[in-house]
């Protein structure tokens, strides 16, 4: 093979339509980075899927083994160096053109000039924007089961604890704290269903696509996609290039995920109050006043609405970089939405883990939970029914009965209603031997409708421990095939190193 001259090495200075180098400015604003970063989004990825496309290339003999096997042994090289031959240079047009410019000047542009064949920059990226994206919901979906089964654990510890549920923050029905933690793991769950169809989105490969029609070579899709652990090719060349609404949907999900934690973060928060002072969390997630001597500050949902905050500030971001644009390559699309992905998809991760120890770490104050089941009246919607159940009131007259009473209670500093209504409703008294208003049998007797009872409550536990369990199966079968497909990859690509080695030996 002949050397690289002079001005081949870097080719980018003059392609033929154009000529020179990006202003150093935009340069400076669009491609340059953090070099370990590069390697772990864009290097290792992108040589992933130049392993599989050559792979693919001689396997159609599109190209022979004399020009894949040098550009696969080079590649390999720089997979097992860590791509250090590229740290300290400067990413001419970004960072697929660095790479390349360095593999033109390895092989010259005889061999490494070929390496574009059939493939555009344009299907490259969004390859490798789903590879990226597989692996950070992945990561994700690992956090969100880790605190629903937090929740679920708590749920079962405290399965028959009354607890007062409130409306406009007002003490308002006695529930438990099971039906509390279940209710958020039911709604969480409907964010793990969303997020389990957005892996099926991601399964398709756009390699094939090219820069936006597909291409004349006889490639096979299906081969690049399986090597890449992708379940098969581009259907439409188009959509392949121009859509990033799997990302845009992965953060929308994150966002609406990070409202139902953020309600549960604010909720905790309120009830650790000194004024409400019905939870108490452990020391080790507490912070204090450098001042204030007598603080005890439940900090951590702060920290998790505010990192909340990104995905729902992403999600806006993205559609209106999206919006408008054509449907076709668009940077607009391609490059400056989808970069909001990542910090959304990481802070999101980070919230669901401040949030997992949170929940962890709490424990109920009883007495203070009695106390305010008494003091918010709690028992009068029991009461209510029962003197429809036995006394053959309309609900409407028992609820102005029992809130009449309830006046009259307050103005005597009263707050046993059995003992309320034995004194104001002396007439009704007889039926306090069928209505039992303690928080305990309320919650046993709330069994229809999605109540409080403990039985009901655990078959819910038990149905969603289920569905984390499935979940946590499909992302260790993701995760099996993604790194199966990576690895016979790789065992495909050194094969054809030990070829060519023994060929050169031969001679």
């Amino acid at each position: 093979m002949t050397p690289a001259m002079p001005d081949q090495i870097q080719p980018l200075t003059n392609t033929g339509r154009v000529k020179g180098l990006i202003h150093p400015v935009a340069q400076d604003i669009l491609y340059t980075q953090d070099f370990d970063a590069m390697c772990l989004n864009e290097l290792r990825p992108m040589s992933q899927v130049d392993l599989a496309h050559l792979l693919m290339l001689r396997r159609t003999e599109i190209l022979s083994h004399t020009i894949t096997a040098p550009l696969i042994d080079v590649i390999l090289e720089l997979q097992s160096t860590e791509f250090a031959p590229l740290r300290g240079r400067t990413a001419p047009r970004g960072t697929y053109m660095l790479y390349e410019s360095f593999l033109i000047e390895k092989l010259g542009i005889d061999l490494g000039g070929y390496l574009q064949t059939a493939r555009s920059r344009n299907d490259l990226s969004a390859t490798m924007q789903r590879m990226r994206q597989r692996i950070a919901l992945a990561n994700l979906v690992d956090d969100l089961i880790e605190l629903q089964n937090t929740l679920l654990r708590q749920a079962e510890k405290y399965l028959a604890t009354p607890f007062p549920v409130f409306t406009h923050y007002q003490a308002a029905q006695p529930t438990t704290l099971a039906q509390y933690f279940l209710a958020v793991v039911t709604a969480l769950q409907r964010s793990h269903n969303s997020l389990e169809d957005q892996f099926r989105q991601l399964a398709i490969c756009p390699l094939g696509a090219g820069a936006i029609t597909g291409t004349s070579f006889p490639i096979e899709t299906d081969t690049t996609a399986a090597y890449l652990g992708f379940d098969h090719g581009p259907t439409n060349a188009i959509d392949m290039v121009a859509s990033r609404d799997h990302a845009l949907r992965s953060v929308q999900e994150c966002a609406i995920l990070g409202v139902t934690i953020s309600r549960l973060g604010h909720d905790l928060q309120l009830w650790t109050t000194q004024d409400f002072n019905l939870l108490e969390v452990d020391d080790n997630l507490v912070g204090i006043s450098s001042m204030m001597p007598q603080k005890r500050n439940v900090y951590l949902p702060e920290n998790v609405k505010g990192r909340l905050a990104t995905a729902l500030g992403s999600v806006q971001a993205m559609t209106m970089a999206m919006h408008a644009t054509p449907f076709s390559n668009s940077i607009s699309v391609g490059t400056e939405a989808t970069k909001h992905v990542w910090p959304a998809l990481s802070d999101t991760s980070d919230a669901i883990r401040l949030m997992t120890l949170l929940v962890a770490g709490i424990r109920p104050r009883e007495n203070h939970i009695k106390q305010r089941l008494a003091d918010g009246y709690c028992g009068a919607t029991c009461l209510a029914d029962g003197l429809v159940q036995f006394a053959g009131y309309s609900f409407r007259d028992a609820h102005h009965i029992v809130g009449g009473l309830i006046n009259e209670m307050q103005k005597n500093g009263m707050t046993d209603l059995v003992e309320g209504l034995m004194k104001f409703h002396p007439d009704l008294a007889h039926l306090c031997d069928k209505i039992d208003l303690s928080p305990d049998a309320i919650v046993r007797n709330q069994r229809f409708g999605g109540g409080t009872a403990p039985d009901i409550q655990s078959l819910q536990l038990e149905m969603a421990r289920f569905e984390c369990n499935r979940m946590t199966d499909h992302i260790s079968t993701l995760r099996k095939s993604w790194a199966d497909a990576e690895a016979d990859l790789r065992g495909c690509a050194n094969d054809v190193r030990m070829r060519q080695a023994a060929l050169t030996k031969l001679g």
